[in-house]
């Protein structure tokens, strides 16, 4: 009886370890339950984070290359027909950016002219879209990626912008094919390494990037998925990639048919670069993300199967193994905040690029109410910032006559979803806060966000390029008077008796001379007063300049030409002296002038010859040489004089003399001398400069 009343606490023992196990596997199961929700949630943030990330390096990496686009178009090199200057420009570029497959240069008619592919230059490319897209409306033509022809059927993205002339004539095309498998690795590799949650072989993280209509143009996985529309297929992520928000979802694989979790984000574009749209999608498996708890449960089945362990220590030992599961799940969602700064600290460097713009810029809502205004804006209008947030653009900015227009055009775009001013670059009045009025030039760019309408106004102030432009355009009638003065002069020339060509060759060698220095005086002031004009200006300001100095040369070989006397008086050597040193002054030249035994008497007829072939060679052909150094030798010599004029400059290919002979002035050249019995020749080499020898005798029987 005792024995059976000892029995009795026993009998229950086993009922109370079942109801006890059967109670801690429930609560181990909610547990489980739990913490595979907060790991799925926190990886997707994480997954979603990295999408966000990715499409922000594309953006600035298209970006930059749209950028890139606009300031070759405006390059110096493509105003002219070097077309190996050209190439050796785009071959620079190409090598300084990894991200460029190829790059060219089309003339009006879409032929190439220039590439960093020698096999492509010829080719005609009128037809192509890009081409008539640019050519037609003008602007900048960006194609979204789709393989390139010029790069070997790479997926590569076009942007192609114009070449516009000094007048603003169509001269041609510039065009890049940026490789998208290099864009890829860059954006991919480093975010999806940081993003390896559990090293080894079991996490699998995918990568794509999908084109607006939903097409896969790139991925991460060795796997092909070519010619697959992810929209079409229904796949929710790649749906949801076209709102607005970034986020992650839960779906099923398409291809492998396992469970994933998915983080999309798509690209918006910086600035006036509005983007491609593309959508990044950037997934796990589901099961790769729970294996670190799968694998210990795994372990503690196997350790429950084969050894019993006491009850309490099995307890306390998933307690402790739950608490490390959690903190690392806790390491993994501070991960995901990290991530999330990274995103704010991109969204602050947007900021500073706003507020470092060399324009001011300008955000208003549909209502017309200022939102954003840089230190630029500041700047030119006189507003602070603080005083300008809040309050009605065109009370601050527009003068009050053209306020009514602005009211229309505002609702008319509000109304219509048109407007005739957007998305251009125009020149127009605006007011300063002490309400002066001044030229600015202005590009508005819209933006819809479901109902909401905002505008992004770009304003840069013009007065200076405007004075500039009063100031070239006076120089150039000023021009126009002297070159009336010349013709007039030139006219008495030809009806005046002896005596009085005497007089008008002293005027042109004197009168018109000091005028042409006065005004290339001016000209070098203008451009000295004017150091941030723009270079379009400043080089219009050169050109004239150049213009001016062989208006100069012309008077001086017409005033000898028509008045020998003149040349008569100064002699040989002294009238050549002065001409070299003139010319090293006006073309910025170093330049050397070496006479050796020349004789007393010069006959009029050696004088002229050599004194007119040293002008011209001097201003075609050293001038198309771009001489670095000039000396020019003239010496008596075995009943003859010799003349040489040689150049350190870069030189060009004798080829290209014999083909342009009238252009670099030889067939005059080489007339005048023949006509006097003469001998000339030209040598010259690319690299090694050039030199022209002249060789008369004294003695001649002139033809």
């Amino acid at each position: 009886m005792p024995d059976g009343k000892d029995s009795r606490p026993y009998a229950s023992l086993p009922v109370i370890i079942v109801m006890f196990v059967l109670m801690t596997l429930v609560i181990g199961f909610v547990a489980l339950q739990k913490v595979e929700q907060h790991l799925i949630a926190a990886t997707g943030k994480s997954l979603a984070l990295a999408a966000v990330d990715i499409a922000d390096k594309l953006d600035r990496i298209l970006y930059e290359r749209y950028g890139d686009i606009q300031i070759m178009a405006r390059a110096h090199v493509f105003q002219g027909r070097d077309a190996a200057a050209k190439i050796t420009f785009l071959q620079t570029i190409k090598a300084a950016y990894r991200y460029y497959l190829w790059l060219g240069v089309t003339d009006a008619q879409g032929r190439i002219v220039a590439a960093t592919d020698p096999d492509s230059i010829g080719r005609d490319q009128s037809q192509m879209g890009w081409f008539k897209t640019v050519r037609e409306r003008g602007g900048i033509h960006v194609q979204d990626a789709q393989p390139s022809e010029a790069s070997g059927g790479v997926m590569a993205i076009a942007f192609t912008a114009p070449i516009l002339g000094p007048r603003g004539e169509f001269l041609g095309t510039v065009t890049s094919r940026v490789s998208l498998p290099v864009m890829e690795e860059d954006v991919i590799k480093q975010t999806v390494e940081a993003l390896q949650i559990r090293p080894g072989p079991g996490s699998r993280i995918e990568c794509h990037f999908l084109n607006s209509d939903g097409d896969i143009i790139a991925n991460s996985v060795l796997y092909p998925e070519d010619q697959v529309n992810l929209k079409l297929l229904g796949l929710p992520s790649a749906l949801l990639s076209a709102s607005a928000q970034p986020g992650y979802i839960e779906e099923q694989h398409l291809r492998r048919h396992v469970s994933v979790v998915t983080g999309y984000a798509s690209t918006r574009g910086y600035g006036q670069f509005s983007g491609l749209h593309w959508a990044v999608l950037v997934r796990m498996d589901r099961s790769d993300i729970l294996a670190p708890i799968h694998a210990f449960l795994w372990k503690l089945g196997a350790a429950g199967f084969f050894v019993f362990v006491p009850m309490l220590g099995f307890l306390m030992w998933t307690t402790v193994r739950l608490r490390k599961e959690w903190a690392s799940a806790r390491e993994e969602s501070t991960h995901a905040i990290s991530a999330e700064a990274s995103m704010h600290e991109s969204e602050a460097r947007t900021r500073l690029i706003v507020n470092t713009a060399l324009d001011a810029v300008i955000v208003m809502d549909g209502e017309g109410v200022v939102k954003d205004w840089n230190p630029m804006a500041e700047s030119i209008f006189g507003w602070s910032r603080e005083e300008a947030v809040g309050h009605l653009l065109s009370e601050m900015v527009i003068p009050p006559q053209y306020r009514e227009a602005h009211t229309k055009g505002l609702n008319r775009y509000l109304a219509t979803g048109e407007g005739p001013l957007l998305n251009k670059r125009i020149e127009i009045t605006a007011c300063h806060r002490d309400r002066h009025e001044f030229p600015v030039e202005l590009a508005i760019s819209p933006l819809r966000s479901g109902e909401a309408v905002t505008f992004s106004a770009f304003v840069r102030d013009i007065t200076e390029r405007k004075r500039a432009e009063e100031a070239l355009e006076k120089s150039r009638s000023e021009i126009e008077k002297n070159h009336g003065a010349l013709r007039a002069l030139t006219a008495q020339l030809f009806t005046a008796q002896e005596e009085e060509r005497r007089r008008i060759a002293r005027d042109l060698h004197d009168d018109v001379n000091q005028r042409l220095a006065a005004m290339a005086l001016r000209l070098e002031n203008l451009e000295r007063a004017l150091p941030s004009a723009p270079d379009l200006i400043r080089e219009e300001l050169r050109m004239i300049g150049t213009q001016v100095a062989h208006l100069s040369d012309d008077v001086h070989g017409l005033a000898y030409a028509l008045h020998p006397m003149v040349l008569d008086e100064l002699g040989l050597e002294v009238a050549l002296r002065a001409y070299v040193e003139n010319f090293a002054a006006q073309e910025g030249t170093k330049a050397s002038f070496i006479a050796r035994a020349l004789p007393d008497s010069i006959p009029r007829h050696v004088t002229m010859c050599l004194y007119r072939v040293a002008q011209e060679a001097l201003r075609n052909v050293g001038a198309h040489a771009r001489a670095a150094e000039v000396t020019v030798t003239i010496e008596g010599l075995e009943g003859a004089i010799t003349l040489c004029i040689a150049d350190s400059g870069i030189g060009f290919d004798p080829v290209l003399a014999s083909r342009q002979k009238r252009s670099l002035g030889l067939v005059s050249m080489e007339e005048r001398v023949r006509q006097v019995n003469g001998t000339f020749s030209l040598h010259s080499r690319s690299g090694e400069g050039t030199q022209v020898f002249v060789r008369v005798p004294l003695v001649v029987e002139i033809p």
